[in-house]
């Protein structure tokens, strides 16, 4: 085996890796760094009022379930969607998670919206797909909490075949109260959740309902009065709640005492977004436990159906941002990672220390991809590439930094111990001298990236690995930052349990993992593990030889570069960056049925613990179109990686 003859680790393949979520992460960009500077902040003086240990007390968390949103509309009724939502409801469980929110806005389950839209005939399949939904979560082992307020208009529906402002803007109030809560009944017996919600945002729901009336404490309540008509007298075998956002500084409390008066509300739902100051000087983040006092002085528990780390700053800060789809967009990109990690172990331990029946993370896409900081997206461009990002390390099986911490977030009753997994994809899969990702909280002062030669020492950091024979050795250091750190696992560390302690960052902190002789895994340009590969092609056609990248980025995010294969007198190779892989005995590849030789694989020159795959792409593949490449390193298959033949 050789190195092919040419530079053999493209700059520009490189910058890719080291751009994504799995290398270094990207440092915040300008545009963003008083913002991220401000939340963190503002964390920090929540975190001051949490307390300093919190046992867990029989909450439920969860995740909501994205793929089974009614936002959705009528694509919830095509094929394969069951398949989607099945695939997400085990990446949340393996997270850790006991329960699922699975939102149904009003009016997916009220049979005279159908009338209105022109498809009557699609409420009694809507109504069997959310009935299967929570079978389906029941069956997982799992607790279904259902939320139901009027669905979005604009941009959230967009694609959902239902036309929910015009039948919105035909409804008066007596109109629209009546025939929510014949929805609430629908879904308190033909769909039979754990918990179910009638909605957590007065606010919210006034604007999207376009009954301005709800937005008042009494106005609500006369509401609530409505909705609860047609369910089952008390006590409820199904407990019902409502609630307030956190953003509600000067009103909350208020709407709490007037929910909590009504008869038949069984727990009052938080909605926690914002970590924000209101412009008129109220503290969200204070905020956040003076409804919960309200609530318990009306002797009410609490949950918290939503909760998520609003990016937005005090100048941008109004109600209706938190469910702006221009703020919402900001969280796509991969260098908000350590923050949210930080809110969402902040949460996990504010819902254990103070009770709460169940608390959920909204954008669970989060848990699968981030994407790289591309200045020239449009909102709805990086929304777009995220959800695509995100679909296919679900599929792959691959989490993000805060995926991997969710589980351990949950330990709530000491600092969470890091979780170690490999830079490549994020499994927990490490080989001997691979990248290898620390996962946790305080594990250093500040982001810092390596420049140059690796040390063993960055920041003020140093990680220690100790494999069975007790000898530690100083791991090489490429990133360190509070939640994330990269390093290189030193050579000839023994097969199995390492010991590795963090060591300046603070309190030393210590956790294990697992080292193989083989652990393939393959950078792509997501730095989810997924999608297309941080690869190069090179050509030669006689003594000609160029060098071109086996991928495309543009507004709509990156996708797999056609590649020309059949040339005359051409000789075409695929070079993969992975890492995991230079112990291995024998290295195989395929595209779909196709065998792929592979002439080389060994470790990247001039790059430490980066592996380098040469593989030969065959003329016969020529209008393959998109493929799938699968490596397989004695025996141990890597993450596969799409390219595209043209």
């Amino acid at each position: 085996m050789r190195v092919l003859p040419w530079r053999a680790v493209s700059w520009l393949a490189i910058a890719v890796v080291l751009g994504g979520s799995c290398l270094p992460a990207q440092n915040v960009p300008a545009t963003y760094q008083g913002l991220y500077t401000g939340l963190q902040g503002e964390l920090q003086s929540f975190e001051g009022q949490l307390p300093a240990t919190g046992a867990k007390s029989g909450t439920l968390f969860s995740g909501e379930l994205l793929y089974a949103n009614a936002n959705l509309g009528l694509l919830l009724l095509n094929p394969g969607v069951r398949t989607n939502y099945l695939a997400e409801l085990a990446a949340l469980k393996g997270l850790g998670f006991t329960a699922v929110v699975i939102d149904i806005g009003f009016p997916v389950l009220y049979a005279p919206f159908y009338g209105f839209n022109g498809d009557p005939q699609d409420y009694q399949g809507m109504q069997n797909f959310y009935a299967q939904v929570v079978a389906d979560v029941h069956a997982a082992g799992m607790k279904a909490i259902v939320e139901s307020a009027a669905a979005f208009p604009g941009y959230y529906s967009q694609d959902s075949g239902l036309n929910f402002a015009g039948y919105f803007a035909e409804l008066s109030l007596q109109d629209y109260e009546s025939a929510q809560a014949a929805q609430y009944a629908t879904i308190y017996s033909a769909i039979q959740p754990d918990y179910l919600t009638l909605a957590a945002e007065p606010d919210t729901d006034a604007t999207n309902s376009a009954q301005p009336e709800l937005d008042s404490p009494s106005g609500w309540a006369s509401a609530l009065t409505v909705f609860l008509s047609q369910l089952p007298a008390e006590p409820h075998t199904i407990p019902v709640g409502t609630g307030v956002g956190n953003w509600l500084v000067s009103t909350g409390t208020e709407f709490i005492a007037a929910e909590a008066a009504v008869p038949g509300i069984d727990y009052i739902d938080l909605h926690i977004y914002p970590m924000a100051i209101e412009p008129d000087g109220g503290n969200t983040v204070t905020n956040i436990y003076s409804e919960i006092n309200a609530a318990a002085a009306a002797g009410k528990p609490v949950a918290a159906s939503e909760w998520w780390l609003q990016k937005e700053s005090t100048s941008d800060f109004t109600g209706e941002n938190v469910q702006s789809n221009a703020i919402n967009s900001r969280s796509d990109f991969s260098f908000w990672a350590p923050l949210d990690v930080e809110f969402l172990t902040d949460m996990n331990k504010l819902a254990s220390s103070e009770g709460f029946l169940f608390g959920s993370e909204f954008w669970t896409n989060y848990m699968w991809s981030y994407i790289p900081y591309d200045a020239s997206l449009s909102s709805t461009e990086a929304d777009t590439a995220e959800q695509t990002a995100a679909g296919m390390a679900l599929a792959a099986g691959v989490v993000t930094s805060a995926g991997i911490q969710g589980e351990k977030a949950l330990l709530v009753g000491a600092q969470p111990s890091p979780t170690a997994a490999s830079s490549a994809n994020y499994t927990s899969a490490i080989g001997d001298s691979s990248l290898a990702s620390l996962f946790g909280l305080g594990m250093a002062g500040d982001i810092v990236a390596a420049q140059g030669t690796l040390g063993t020492s960055l920041g003020g950091v140093s990680l220690s690995l100790s494999d069975s024979s007790k000898t530690a050795q100083l791991a090489e250091l490429l990133y360190v930052s509070p939640a994330q750190i990269n390093f290189a696992v030193p050579s000839g560390l023994a097969a199995g349990t390492v010991t590795a302690m963090v060591i300046g960052g603070g309190a030393t902190q210590t956790t294990t993992f697992t080292v193989s002789a083989v652990a393939p895994g393959i950078f792509t340009v997501t730095g989810t593990g997924s999608g297309p590969p941080a690869a190069d092609v090179y050509t030669a056609i006689g003594t000609s030889q160029t060098v071109t990248v086996a991928f495309a980025c543009g507004s709509g995010g990156c996708v797999p570069a056609p590649i020309t294969v059949n040339s005359p007198g051409s000789t075409v190779y695929l070079v993969l960056y992975g890492t995991g892989i230079r112990g291995a005995t024998t290295v195989t590849a395929t595209a779909g049925s196709t065998v792929l030789p592979v002439a080389f694989f060994g470790a990247a020159p001039g790059f430490t613990g980066l592996d380098q795959i040469n593989i030969q792409l065959p003329a016969s593949l020529a209008g393959a179109g998109t493929v799938t490449v699968q490596l397989v390193a004695d025996g141990l298959n890597a993450n596969p990686v799409q390219i595209a033949i043209q």
